[in-house]
């Protein structure tokens, strides 16, 4: 047999086997698309893992534990209502002084207070409202079984925020961010 006949053979083979071949091909390539919801989750646990690193480590051994009460967001601030408590041991929380040789809030004249959200976005520290009056405005003494709620407000996080991170001191509280309230004429 010649090379001719062979290829004259083989040619209509070749030619019916394609189309199968094609259809296995496709069909090979639609069974390897990614489910949508294993698609969303892998996005959410890059995010979630983004928003982590931000944070930096915490490295507290204090009696007085801290929790956030609330977070409201308007036009002009953002503010965080946290609530400062101990369980069964006494303990002292040092509280953010605003420091005008520095131009900075410092809580025990070296560490700082500072939102982050979840683009790792810093927003400084504005203001400070206690609920009540302190001896030691830098000191905060609390008893066994007391609590003490005091505001931090910051710059307006925006409206794409909605994880994030108050970091107090060595501390650092994770947070979801409530839709800004819009602007009041």
């Amino acid at each position: 047999m010649n090379s001719n006949t062979l290829m004259r053979s083989t040619l209509p083979l070749l030619i019916r086997h394609i189309p199968f071949q094609i259809l296995i091909g496709l069909l090979l390539v639609g069974c390897t698309t990614s489910d949508p919801e294993i698609a969303r989750r892998e996005g959410m646990a890059r995010s979630v893992s983004r928003w982590r690193s931000c944070a930096p480590p915490a490295e507290v051994t204090s009696p007085v534990s801290l929790a956030i009460h609330s977070i409201s967001i308007n036009s002009q601030s953002t503010s965080v209502r946290v609530v400062a408590y101990t369980t069964s041991n006494p303990g002292e929380l040092a509280l953010p002084l605003y420091y005008l040789s520095r131009g900075r809030w410092l809580i025990a004249e070296k560490d700082r207070a500072y939102l982050l959200d979840q683009d790792c976005r810093e927003f400084r520290l504005n203001d400070v409202e206690r609920s009540s009056p302190l001896p030691n405005p830098g000191l905060l003494q609390l008893e066994a079984g007391s609590s003490f709620e005091f505001t931090l407000k910051f710059p307006p996080v925006g409206h794409s925020a909605s994880l994030g991170w108050l970091v107090y001191g060595q501390r650092a509280l994770p947070l979801a961010f409530p839709t800004p309230e819009p602007a009041s004429p």
